[in-house]
């Protein structure tokens, strides 16, 4: 009996197991097959059809093929087209910069022979020398400063050489070179005047109004002496210049002796002294006066002032003071210095 039981239940179990079996062997029978089957409204591509382009898409491939071999090809002939034309214009451009070069040669071959013949050649050798302009000095001690010798080649010389050589003449202020060709020199010069003078020890020294020092002699010429200048003696060479502190002193003495003169004022200046630029003083010896102006400020009106005093004090020696416009007066005295 028990033996009996176990055969059941084997059995049941291999019924079971057949029965899964076919369960999951099922769905695959199932599934629908495309390729046997045939559904309607649905166009079915076989197998060897699928993987085949359709004609249209052929002939745009090959088009495409096609249009890029011709696109290469043109490139391929712009590029040796390029490559040649660019070939021409550099043998082109290397011919002109060639031409161009000989150009320069024959150009700077012919200048230089130009030169050489200009200055070597006869036909411009300095036969005159003209001096103009000068009053003072001489046109023989103008010619030796300028250093030019006649039958020399008058290129030989520069312009710049012959007016620094002028000008080392304290009176020469500026020169003027010029060619006149084929043999002529001119030489055009404008000369320095003496202004004042200061006396030094028995000797006389003329200055212009720009503070040169021009000559030293011996001899007295009538013009307005300048006292009180702080340039020391050893400075004091024709050539030189005063300093900067008797320029501003000769600046204001010669506002004083202009103001005096357009006042028309005719007493003689015989003098200034700068020593006191607190009080610039002007001498008139012929009148036997010494004025005292004070600083350089207000001269225009303390000159007018001076006009009339001349005018009431004429005849008598003494001093007049118009440092101060609202006390004017005049003193006066046996002598003045």
């Amino acid at each position: 009996m028990a033996n009996k039981s176990k055969h059941l239940k084997e059995n049941v179990k291999q019924k079971n197991s057949k029965k899964r079996a076919d369960k999951k062997a099922a769905p695959q029978s199932q599934k629908f097959n495309f390729d046997n089957e045939i559904v309607i409204g649905v166009n079915v591509i076989p197998k060897n059809q699928k993987d085949k382009p359709s004609a249209s898409k052929r002939n745009n491939a090959v088009k495409k093929v096609s249009n890029k071999k011709a696109s290469s090809d043109y490139q391929k002939t712009k590029n040796n087209k390029n490559i040649e034309s660019k070939g021409i214009k550099d043998k082109k451009r290397k011919k002109v910069n060639f031409k161009r070069i000989i150009k320069i040669i024959l150009l700077m071959a012919f200048i230089i022979g130009a030169t050489i013949f200009v200055m070597t050649t006869p036909i411009f050798n300095v036969t005159e020398i003209n001096v103009e302009g000068n009053s003072r000095i001489s046109n023989e001690r103008i010619e030796s400063l300028s250093k030019i010798s006649l039958n020399v080649n008058t290129y030989q010389y520069s312009k710049k050489n012959i007016i620094e050589n002028i000008k080392e003449e304290p009176y020469i202020e500026s020169v003027q070179v010029k060619r006149k060709l084929p043999s002529t020199i001119i030489i055009n010069v404008e000369e320095r005047n003496r202004d004042f003078f200061i006396s030094n020890y028995g000797s006389y020294i003329y200055i212009d109004k720009q503070g040169y020092i021009l000559e030293i002699s011996n001899e007295v010429e009538k013009l307005t002496e300048i006292k009180g200048f702080s340039t020391s003696t050893e400075n004091l060479v024709p050539g030189n210049r005063i300093s900067d502190d008797d320029l501003e002193k000769i600046n204001t003495a010669q506002k004083i002796i202009e103001n005096i003169k357009n006042n028309e004022i005719e007493s003689e200046i015989t003098g200034v002294d700068v020593s006191n630029t607190n009080d610039f003083c002007v001498i008139m010896q012929g009148e036997g006066k010494k004025i005292h102006l004070g600083n350089a400020s207000n001269i225009n009106d303390k000159i007018l002032m001076l006009k009339e005093i001349l005018t009431k004090e004429k005849g008598k020696t003494g001093e007049i003071f118009i440092e101060n416009l609202e006390k004017v007066y005049f003193r006066e005295a046996s002598w003045i210095e």
